[in-house]
């Protein structure tokens, strides 16, 4: 028995050659029908025999984070992670502030990134109003839609 402490083993996980082919199914199916969702990407899945749940398809999901002035309509960011949390907005309206001024007030949505204490703390520091959460979000939601559908022609070809 060697005297190593449990919490240097460590797991290395064997690629699964089912998980792979899922993986190019989603991919496949995705670029076919790019305004498809996770839930019609996920029915054609089981069309095709797959037995999945909707969390495997929605895993690979990318989080769009963008920043538009309402008032001349100019789109100031765009942030595109994996996962999105309220530093990663707090660090992105740190550039925009330095770089612009801090705003009056923030619409944003009701995601957990914007209404985290944090950003309510950090808000209320730099002089901005607390932001005005909305259900609709029209323009920001068209310019998300837009930026996926020319990536996807982009990646396709």
């Amino acid at each position: 028995m060697l005297d190593q402490p449990c919490s240097t083993q460590r797991y290395e996980p064997m690629p699964d050659e089912s998980e792979k082919a899922l993986t190019r199914d989603i991919v496949e199916l995705a670029s076919l029908f790019p305004k498809y969702g996770y839930r019609r990407i996920t029915a054609l899945l089981r069309v095709r025999g797959w037995s999945v749940n909707h969390k495997r398809t929605e895993d690979g999901r990318a989080v769009t984070l963008v920043v538009i002035d309402e008032y001349s309509r100019e789109c100031l960011a765009i942030r595109v992670d994996r996962h999105i949390r309220s530093v990663d907005v707090i660090e992105t309206l740190t550039v925009l502030m330095e770089t612009r001024r801090v705003p009056e007030h923030i619409r944003s949505d009701n995601g957990p990134e914007f209404t985290a204490q944090a950003i309510r703390d950090w808000l209320g520091k730099v002089g901005a109003a607390n932001p005005i959460h909305t259900a609709s979000l029209t323009m920001g939601k068209r310019v998300c839609g837009e930026l996926r559908r020319e990536a996807q022609r982009r990646v396709a070809g």
